[in-house]
């Protein structure tokens, strides 16, 4: 009896671990993907408003500068306004204004 039960504890420990697998490896593409647009819609974000000409090799140059430029940036401004929200008096007050 004890053989049959490890025997179906075995199958059933396989069949999840091979699901498991399964599933991690979509995760994974699905999360590929997912940042590959994000990275292309950041590129075309950036490059609103500039005058890019992306047939040509010094308009790609331009085009990798303005990119990073803007990703350096934007990390920045995200650095500043958490430690800005880090800085700030988090603590609650339960009094009420007083007309």
């Amino acid at each position: 009896m004890e053989m049959i039960l490890l025997l179906i504890l075995a199958v059933v420990g396989l069949f999840i671990v091979f699901q498991f697998k399964h599933i991690q490896h979509k995760f994974q593409t699905y999360f590929v993907i997912a940042l590959i647009l994000v990275l292309v819609a950041t590129f075309f974000v950036s490059m609103q408003g500039h005058n890019v000409n992306l047939t040509s090799v010094e308009g790609w140059q331009k085009a990798i500068g303005l990119y990073f430029s803007w990703v350096v940036h934007t990390t920045g401004n995200i650095g500043s306004l958490t430690s800005n929200a880090i800085k700030m008096d988090w603590v609650g007050s339960n009094s009420t204004a007083s007309g």
